[in-house]
């Protein structure tokens, strides 16, 4: 294309045929060249000159003048350019320009990519008004070419664009770390001069990191499942234990004052220690864990504590059957009054565990 002569100058700012936006989506330039000088009008809107791709408020560096079809190009003319972002286009800084649409085809902004924005005081912030619109992006590259070249030839596709604009980002960046550190007196090297970063090497972090991503996203899902089993695991053991516990005491083997004193609970301590355990002696000796050999005392050693024939409820109380009957109920009283959470059954259990001569007196007198 011919050399920059200044913003007084038609600019290609976007060319027709298929393009695709920063979503991904394709569109007919043509048609949307056509839409946008059909609908250029500055009374209702004027396209702003803006520095890289803003959604909302962002100071404006001139302001787009009118517009005009050539081949399959859309040009633009400006007005009221800040001179010092002018000089920074002259010196090719600024290698890429963005033109911005609404939805109907009208011409949102037209952005410039590559360097910093130049300080420039007193500048008004465009507000986009944008509604319901919808803005396309479209990434054109016009380099500085001879004079008399081809405009057309200046223009890179979508994808080269979105690979420079990477490197660009980089440049921004040491740009605006030079200006902060430049300020105390330091000097700061040159990008070029140091290490490059190639589109592999950004390709390659890029890939590292969003494999770290998954492999820790991974990890957290492969925690949460097993924390879901073990507490699953858990609750079964649990159920289980409290099931057998209520089995022994059905067959007399264990009171339910055991079971409210802890034996579930020393019992899920012991199914957590999975390792075996030598018991006995000589031939008798056994491996087994904690947890079953308690199982296996309860079902197999334990004799039983309580006959439940035995045991008196409000409806059929120890009076009136006797001396022993009389007894019984008075320890049972005196043990529930030092204890008010202990029901009548548990407390009688206990007065028979604990009196075993009376409770067999007791059996005599109640016939059995």
């Amino acid at each position: 294309m011919p050399e920059f002569n200044g913003f007084n100058d038609w600019i290609p700012i976007f060319r027709g045929g298929r393009q695709v936006d920063a979503s991904g989506r394709e569109h007919d330039g043509d048609a949307l060249i056509e839409k946008a000088v059909a609908t250029f009008d500055t009374a209702k809107h004027e396209p702003p000159i803006v520095i890289g791709h803003p959604a909302d408020n962002t100071p404006a560096f001139g302001w787009v003048a009118g517009l005009k079809k050539q081949g399959d190009l859309l040009l633009a003319k400006f007005k009221q350019v800040q001179p010092e972002f002018e000089d920074m286009v002259r010196r090719g800084l600024f290698k890429k320009r963005s033109a911005a649409f609404y939805n109907d085809g009208s011409l949102r902004h037209v952005g410039f990519l590559g360097a910093m924005p130049p300080a420039v005081k007193g500048l008004a912030d465009v507000a986009f008004s944008e509604g319901e619109a919808v803005s396309f992006e479209f990434s054109e590259d016009i380099r500085a070419a001879p004079a008399g070249a081809d405009p057309s030839t200046a223009i890179t596709t979508h994808s080269e664009t979105r690979k420079e604009e990477k490197s660009m980002k980089f440049e921004e960046f040491i740009q605006k770390l030079k200006s902060l550190i430049g300020e105390a007196g330091t000097q700061v090297a040159d990008p070029s001069a140091g290490k490059t970063f190639s589109e592999v090497d950004i390709e390659t972090a890029r890939k590292q990191a969003a494999d770290e991503a998954a492999r820790q996203e991974r990890e957290k899902l492969t925690a949460e499942f097993a924390e879901r089993e073990r507490t699953a695991r858990q609750a079964a053991r649990k159920a289980e234990i409290f099931s057998w516990c209520e089995s022994m005491v059905k067959a007399g083997k264990m009171t339910p004052a055991w079971v409210k004193y802890g034996v579930p609970d020393m019992m899920l301590a012991f199914s957590g220690m999975e390792g075996e355990i030598e018991f006995g002696e000589g031939d008798g000796k056994v491996k087994a864990t904690l947890y079953d050999r308690f199982k296996t005392f309860f079902e197999t050693e334990m004799p039983k504590v309580i006959e439940f024939k035995e045991i008196a409820t409000r409806d059929k109380d120890t009076g009136g059957q006797g001396d022993a009957g009389n007894k019984l109920e008075a320890l049972v009283a005196k043990k529930r009054e030092t204890d008010k959470n202990l029901t009548y059954s548990a407390a009688f259990a206990e007065v028979q565990r604990e009196n075993p001569d009376l409770a067999r007196e007791y059996h005599q007198e109640i016939g059995g």
